[in-house]
């Protein structure tokens, strides 16, 4: 059972996060200008390009869960600490900002991942 967030802001991060493994798109909310950035590397280029690739892209596909340890909102954004698990029990620390607008959508999203490792 996922714990009650205490922000609107914390909500969304957690509807991508969650979304990175359950391909349930209906719950994120992107801005159309949303970008994201992986690693110091440009991997989403619009919102709707990024939840397109939430649903339907097969390098989500390989995650089978995710891991929240922490979800906080801070510094005008929030940040996430978690795991992915993906196939062959294989695991990747994740640590995500998420800046959102006024109105509550996610503008951009700065991601910096681990090496997957065995669990």
């Amino acid at each position: 059972m996922t714990p009650p967030s205490t922000t609107p802001a914390v909500d969304a991060a957690r509807a991508y996060i969650e979304a990175l493994a359950s391909h349930d798109v209906s719950a994120v909310r992107l801005a159309d200008g949303c970008r994201r950035v992986e690693n110091g590397l440009p991997t989403g280029s619009s919102g709707p390009a990024i939840i397109r690739d939430l649903d339907r892209s097969r390098k989500y596909r390989v995650i089978k869960r995710v891991e929240i340890a922490e979800i906080v909102e801070r510094d005008r954004a929030v940040h996430a600490d978690f795991r992915v698990v993906v196939a062959l029990g294989l695991a990747a620390r994740v640590r995500e900002r998420f800046d959102l607008d006024a109105d509550g959508a996610i503008t951009r999203i700065t991601a910096r991942i681990s090496m997957p490792r065995r669990r």
